[in-house]
């Protein structure tokens, strides 16, 4: 219970501070495929899903984080 009352409270302070950080993504980039034709792209943001966009993913987060269970490699 404690444990869990402890990464709450770190989850709300995650959310604070890094709620929303990357949502801007601009422009366009060059792709080259496998032949070596050139292709423009535009940019895209995707969400990572580890994030810290609402209290449920902060927390699962947080867990993945301090467990390393699930980290990628």
């Amino acid at each position: 219970m404690v444990t869990y009352l402890l990464q709450f409270m770190f989850a709300v302070v995650a959310l604070q501070l890094f709620k929303s950080v990357r949502e801007e993504c601009q422009g366009n980039f060059i792709s080259y495929d496998g032949g070596g034709n050139p292709s423009v792209l535009e940019r895209e943001w995707a969400r990572n899903k580890f994030h810290f966009d609402d209290i449920g993913a902060a927390m699962l987060t947080l867990c993945t984080v301090s467990t390393f269970e699930g980290w990628p490699e």
